[in-house]
């Protein structure tokens, strides 16, 4: 059955497929720029969401091709007079917005967007060499800036997509889904522990700087679509567009009947019985699921490893709580272990990866949001090569026993296994099992951007 969370996956705020958006809690302005068409002169843009009218301020401001195929703005700088306040007093912050640069940052500073002249809130701007920065003021006069130097934004690839998310204590920036380096350290968050964000004492500016007379500078050269506030700062989980490498939904077999073989319609990787008495059962969504046993795939093929980035995605029911001892949803190998998810006390989710040098990394989500009483839940694991996240129906968990809700896992390549790849259980490199999930599963999905070369967020089109 088709995956209904696959494209719901932001974590505590809204999900914005590029192009494609819906207003979800937490989201306070949104400019999709459909009202135009391409070739237009922008007149109004509206906000859907809190209706906030865009109205140019300096230079012609047209309507282009947009990152979706329709409307976006270029050419000039926009305004939004904000009398109630809306963008005002903000205690977490998300923005994100598709952004296609005429030509590389040189020198000089470039608006993407902006709340405020002297009184800041928050400024989101690109500097020489496509940096991106992003500042924030409180109301006790504290701000703060964070530069992502040398970013993956270029002029060449055309719409790239931009997202800065503070928490009220860290703030991270990434680029087409991939969190960049910032303040030239080997770190994707920072810390910036600021009060309520100071009310701004200007217009808020889309694609420049708007003063207090009302005159203009910083403009962005370049193209801006799709531009979501939210007043939720999830930490975004990341995740391929395309690149699925497997996926079992179980379909082909009938609830209370045994499974024989579960064919994945990626792939065409069959997984079997390797132990217990696996049967079909009902699924997340009143289709079929596994239950009761473990399945091995074999893989000559050898298509799901050496992995070097990777979204794993699957609907789980437990039939309790997980009290001690370890139950793995899925592991590839044994003693040489690549991947592994699986379950310990307290209903803990736990990551293991393993790279071809040996260096190996476990992320731990305790005290995770899963609960047999919840019934079907969709668990999400994204590793983007630098950085690592869980999700439970699309809430981040926070890791490592710290308020951050992604891990630093910078691993080369993961490494071949040495036993058959197990769902619902362990395959040891002479076929027998342990660590069963007591539980069922349904629509897994494996992908890897390696297919595709790049990453983005749940939904977004790269």
């Amino acid at each position: 059955m088709f995956h209904s969370c696959f494209f719901m996956q932001w974590v505590l705020s809204a999900v914005f497929a590029a192009g494609t958006a819906a207003a979800q809690a937490g989201v306070v302005a949104y400019w999709d720029f459909e009202e135009g068409s391409a070739g237009t002169a922008v007149v109004s843009a509206g906000d859907s969401v809190s209706g906030l009218a865009a109205v140019p301020a300096a230079g012609d401001v047209q309507y282009v091709a947009g990152n979706d195929s329709a409307a976006a703005i270029e050419s000039g700088i926009l305004k939004a007079e904000d009398p109630n306040g809306i963008l005002n007093g903000l205690t977490e912050l998300n923005i994100t917005f598709d952004i296609n640069l005429a030509a590389d940052v040189t020198g000089g500073t470039q608006v993407c967007v902006r709340n405020g002249y002297s009184d800041i809130s928050f400024n989101v701007y690109l500097q020489a060499g496509n940096a991106i920065l992003a500042r924030l003021t409180d109301v006790d006069g504290n701000d703060q800036t964070v530069r992502a130097y040398g970013s993956d934004l270029s002029a060449a690839v055309g719409w790239q997509t931009v997202s800065v998310v503070w928490t009220g204590s860290e703030l991270s920036i990434s680029v087409d889904g991939v969190f960049q380096l910032l303040n030239y350290q080997e770190i994707t968050s920072v810390s910036v522990p600021l009060g309520r964000l100071v009310d701004s004492d200007a217009d808020f500016g889309i694609g420049g700087m708007i003063r207090t007379d009302g005159t203009t500078s910083q403009k962005l050269n370049g193209s801006l679509d799709n531009i979501v506030i939210s007043n939720t700062g999830a930490v975004p989980v990341l995740s391929t567009h395309a690149g699925t490498v497997a996926s079992w939904d179980f379909e082909e077999g009938v609830t209370g009947s045994s499974i024989v073989e579960a064919l994945d319609s990626a792939s065409g990787l069959t997984a079997v019985p390797a132990t217990g008495s696996p049967v079909y059962v009902t699924g997340s969504g009143g289709g079929v699921a596994a239950g009761a046993g473990i399945l091995k795939v074999p893989d000559s093929a050898k298509r799901l490893i050496g992995f070097s980035k990777f979204e794993i995605m699957f609907d789980v029911d437990l039939n309790q709580d997980v009290t001690d001892g370890t139950q793995a949803f899925l592991r590839n190998g044994y003693s040489t272990v690549p991947l592994n998810i699986y379950l310990q006390s307290d209903n803990t989710i736990l990551v293991w990866l393993t790279d071809i040098n040996g260096n190996e990394q476990i992320t731990r989500a305790y005290h995770s949001d899963l609960s047999a009483a919840a019934g079907w839940q969709t668990v999400s694991v994204v590793w983007d090569g630098r950085a690592l996240a869980i999700s439970v129906d699309g809430v981040a968990q926070q890791l490592n026993s710290t308020p951050k809700t992604f891990a630093v896992v910078l691993l080369d390549e993961l490494a071949d296994p040495d036993a058959d790849f197990g769902i619902g259980g362990m395959i040891r490199a002479n076929g027998t099992t342990s660590q069963q999930l007591d539980g069922s599963l349904d629509n897994i999905i494996i992908k890897t951007p390696d297919l595709v070369g790049t990453l983005s967020f749940f939904g977004l089109d790269g």
